[in-house]
């Protein structure tokens, strides 16, 4: 009985609110995508209501991503991740800021090998560097050449002995 009274006494109150205070205040009018006309919400100090840009962060924290104030569990839970993180990195700039450059080199080349992704992308990395390893340490392996590959070889040093001696004779009259 007592809410159904209350129920009805805010009900008055918000139609007497509606007809009274609202015309008063100042709308938003951008324009409605359903149908073109202004939008009728109430503007927000800057002219725009909620939805059409009322809370879009101004001067120097315009790049600052801008949570709603805290009103229950889960903007609570976000505000304080948020403020986590900001402390974690300050102490990571403090941290990088007291390091000598032999540390700071050890710390960027760690941070270089310990590339961060899915287990799969890791996995594929180090089997390329793997091959990667075995290519190299096949083609610096000494290869027996045979007669005719040997002639090969022979000839291309004594073309790249000719060449090495005529940019030197170049370099002295040039």
């Amino acid at each position: 009985m007592v809410s159904t009274i209350l129920r009805l006494a805010a009900a008055k109150n918000l139609r007497d609110w509606q007809r009274k205070v609202r015309p008063t205040l100042k709308t938003c009018g951008a324009k409605r995508r359903r149908d073109g006309e202004p939008c009728q919400q109430i503007a927000m100090e800057n002219g725009r209501c909620h939805r059409h840009g009322g809370k879009t962060p101004k001067a120097e924290d315009w790049h600052v991503p801008q949570w709603p104030k805290p009103a229950n569990s889960v903007d609570l839970r976000i505000a304080r991740v948020e403020k986590k993180r900001k402390a974690t990195a300050r102490a990571l700039a403090r941290k990088l800021a007291a390091m000598t450059p032999d540390e700071r080199e050890r710390y960027e080349a760690w941070q270089r090998s310990h590339v961060p992704g899915p287990a799969s992308e890791r996995k594929r990395r180090r089997s390329d560097r793997r091959l990667a390893e075995e290519i190299a340490a096949t083609l610096s392996a000494p290869t027996v050449l045979s007669g005719e590959a040997l002639a090969l070889q022979m000839e291309i040093d004594r073309l790249k002995a000719l060449l090495r001696e005529m940019e030197q004779q170049t370099d002295i009259f040039g």
